[in-house]
Order: structure tokens, then C-alpha cells, then sequence
């Protein structure tokens, strides 16, 4: 079939039509999905198109998930596809010399820099870009971390920084691939990321290949530098940390200031507020700069700002919370500023992992969600005496893992 539906979108559930030739990869799919055909009743997977010789023998499509219509719990598929997935990882010689030989290298790069870049392709008219190695202290193989499945997963190399309590922050992580398998384990596993994981094809990898140079080459490769125009590589950013990493010039975006509105269930919000606030305890940030508001729907005034700021996290806020939410307002990371940089990590990781919440984002104080119509935040400038229109990010920064299992579950598949 040439078109699906994602389950979740800003647009709402079920709401949002895609085309399979607009995904660009299998990797490109798993940050897009998850899809269900266009009657809804079957989940669907993308299908990359075939070349011989230069001439394209099929095209992209979605092909029906065979047995996606169960009653199986899809927490326990979940639980059982990461099984199966780190048992494939352990039983392959090729990969397990991979992860070895990479960690080595990143360990020897330590109080280096090694940057990366990816377009802001439909999410902004702005780059995001990073370093690899930025506040990193520690390279750890199989870094076990929790996930919202009710089972651990591990992590094939992780970033790790300083520790903030009892454990230390990650920071990054890579995951290595010669299979395409488990993908709707590794679709779920990138809506619940709180740091960039960048995915590597080892598919053409033999064990000659395997030196710490390509490697490294494979991890920092983009299209230009590639010599075959081919990118090896795929970056999982989750919504939440675009903010983090997104480069705006000045002159298009001068607020210091941003701001995150988070919509969490009652029975979790004493907890995550206490959570953001023993966080900004923890890394030494100043109240004054790091503000976390409680809003409350009290009179008109208070009714008519949760429901601008519900608007902008998403269309289903009133299914989190409709009397009330936080609001976090921080400046933007600068290069020298590492806690606040660690600050927004961890925030995501608590909104997406720990304390699944649904989360909006302001770029400047003040915004209505009505300043931009759509999904994506519209700067306009004056500048060098004309107007001019520029994307700088989406409004909405949350995968829910709680709503799309939900949506699953309401269909019956």
C-alpha cells in the first residue's frame, strides 16, 4: 500500500496521513512511526525500495504486519523482542568486536571534540547539531537502562557524564546493527530516549573491516563526507531534545529565555514536580534562572493559559491533566554552560522515560499557540529591510508511550 496513518500525532490519533515515499529510511520510519493502515485495523511496517543497476524495481510501500491483529499484551511483545534482540547481539562475533573496537576509540577521544550534524529537514529550517564527546567522563558496553516496558534494556556503548545523585547521566549512545529486525521494540524504544543515540549499519562490515578509523569514520560520516554520497549512520532525536540542539542564528532568535509546559497525569505530578526540583537542587541552578511554575486553572485568566498551553503540548492535554501543569522557563544551553546543558537531558529523560509526560515548547516567553498555525513554530523578522518566515521547531515534543498503547489497545489490534 503507498499510504498509512501514525497512531499518534499532533494532529491527534489516527489524524495524520504519510506517503511511503516521503520516508527517506527503515530508520527514518522507526522515528516516525508507529503506522496502521488506512481502515486503522492493522498495524503496518515500511518497506524500502529495490534497485538493480541503477534503475528502481520496487518502489516504497507499507506492507501489513503479519499477526498484528492479536490479543497479545504489547507491553509483553515488547518484553519479548528485547529479549530476542539482545540475544542476536550476543551471538554475533562481528558485532560484539564492533562495540568493543568503537567504545576503545571513543575512550581514547575523551576531552576531545567529535561533532555531529543533521538537517532540520520538516522540523525546522535550522540545523541541529552537537559533540559526541561533550561532558562526557565514562564509555560503558552494555549500559543497562530502564525502559517503561517493565523490562531493562541495554544499550550497546554509552556517553556517560558526571553522576547527578547515585547514577551518572547519560549522555549519548550508539547501537550497532546488522540486522533489521525488532522494529516495533526499536520504534518504541526511540519514544522513550532522554539523549541522542546514533544507529550504525554494520551491514557491509566483514571482520577486516573492523579498525578504530572506520569506525569513527562510520559514526561521524554524513552524505558529504561519505565517498559514495551514502550516510551510515542514523540519529535519534527525539522532539524533546530538539531544543537542546537546534542552531538558530541571533538575528532570527535573540530570547534568552525558553520555556517547556508539561502535562502530567495526577497521580504522578507531586512526584515529577518534585523530581524537576530536586533536579535543579542537584545540578546548583539558580532558582531565579531555572523557574518551575505550578499553573492552576483558576478564574478566566488562569482557564484561558492552560488552555493555550494545553493547545501547544498537544491535542490530548485534558487526558493528562485539565486543572493543572508545570511550566519550566530556562535559558538556552550556551558552550560553556555544562549543568544547563545537563539539565535539559535529564528533563527529557524524565518527561519521556521516568515520569511519562505530555510536553510543549515556547521558544520565547508570551507565545500563543495561536501565533503559528500547525505544528511547527513560525519566527517572522525583519531583516536587511524585508520579512521574512522562518520554522524554528515543533510545538509538540511528546511520543507518549502511555496514548499510543492506548490507541493500539482501542482498536483491538
Amino acid at each position: 500500500m503507498d499510504n498509512a496513518v501514525k497512531i499518534y500525532s499532533w494532529k491527534g490519533i489516527f489524524k495524520n496521513a504519510i506517503t511511503a515515499t516521503s520516508i527517506l529510511s527503515r530508520n527514518h520510519a522507526r522515528n516516525l512511526g508507529l503506522f496502521v493502515a488506512p481502515d486503522c485495523k492493522n498495524l503496518v511496517t515500511w518497506v524500502k525500495p529495490t534497485w538493480d543497476r541503477g534503475r528502481k524495481t520496487r518502489v516504497a510501500h507499507f506492507r501489513r504486519i503479519p499477526g498484528s491483529k492479536i490479543s497479545e499484551s504489547w507491553i509483553s511483545k515488547i518484553q519479548n523482542e528485547i529479549a530476542s534482540d539482545q540475544a542476536a547481539k550476543t551471538a554475533s562475533t562481528i558485532h560484539n568486536k564492533c562495540r568493543d573496537e568503537l567504545a576503545e576509540a571513543l575512550r581514547k577521544r575523551i576531552n576531545t571534540k567529535l561533532p555531529w550534524f543533521v538537517t532540520g529537514r520538516d522540523l525546522s529550517d535550522f540545523p541541529f547539531q552537537g559533540d559526541f564527546l561533550r561532558g562526557v567522563e565514562s564509555i560503558e558496553t552494555e549500559h543497562v537502562i530502564n525502559t517503561p516496558f517493565a523490562r531493562e534494556y541495554r544499550l550497546d556503548i554509552a556517553l556517560l557524564g558526571p553522576k547527578v545523585g547515585n547514577k551518572r547521566i547519560i549522555l549519548g549512545a550508539v547501537e550497532l546493527e546488522l540486522y533489521h529486525e525488532f522494529e516495533f521494540l526499536k520504534c518504541m524504544l526511540c519514544k522513550c530516549l532522554g539523549f541522542p543515540m546514533v544507529s550504525l549499519d554494520l551491514t557491509e562490515y566483514s571482520e577486516s573491516d573492523i579498525t578504530e578509523n572506520k569506525l569513527i569514520e562510520t559514526l561521524t560520516e554524513t552524505t558529504g563526507t561519505s565517498a559514495d554520497g551514502r550516510r551510515r549512520n542514523y540519529f535519534y532525536l527525539h522532539s524533546s531534545l530538539l531544543p537542546l540542539f537546534i542552531n538558530v542564528p541571533s538575528i532570527v532568535l535573540r530570547e534568552r529565555i525558553h520555556q517547556f509546559v508539561i502535562f502530567t497525569k495526577p497521580e504522578r505530578f507531586d512526584r515529577t514536580l518534585k523530581y524537576l526540583k530536586k533536579l535543579r537542587e542537584k545540578l546548583e541552578l539558580s532558582p531565579n534562572e531555572y523557574s518551575i511554575a505550578q499553573v492552576k486553572a483558576v478564574g478566566a485568566s488562569g482557564q484561558a493559559m492552560i488552555e493555550n498551553e494545553g493547545e501547544i503540548a498537544g491535542h490530548d492535554w485534558r487526558d493528562y491533566s485539565s486543572e493543572c501543569y508545570i511550566r519550566i522557563s530556562l535559558p538556552r544551553p550556551s558552550q560553556d554552560d555544562l549543568p544547563n546543558y545537563f539539565c535539559h537531558l535529564i528533563l527529557a529523560q524524565i518527561v519521556n522515560a521516568h515520569k511519562p509526560s505530555l510536553v510543549g515548547y515556547k521558544f520565547e516567553r508570551g507565545l500563543l499557540a495561536t501565533d503559528s498555525i500547525g505544528p511547527i513554530w513560525i519566527k517572522k523578522k525583519f531583516i536587511d529591510g524585508m520579512w521574512s518566515e522562518h520554522r524554528i521547531c515543533p510545538k509538540h515534543l511528546s511520543d507518549p508511550i502511555e496514548s499510543i498503547l492506548t490507541a493500539i489497545e482501542r482498536i483491538g489490534i
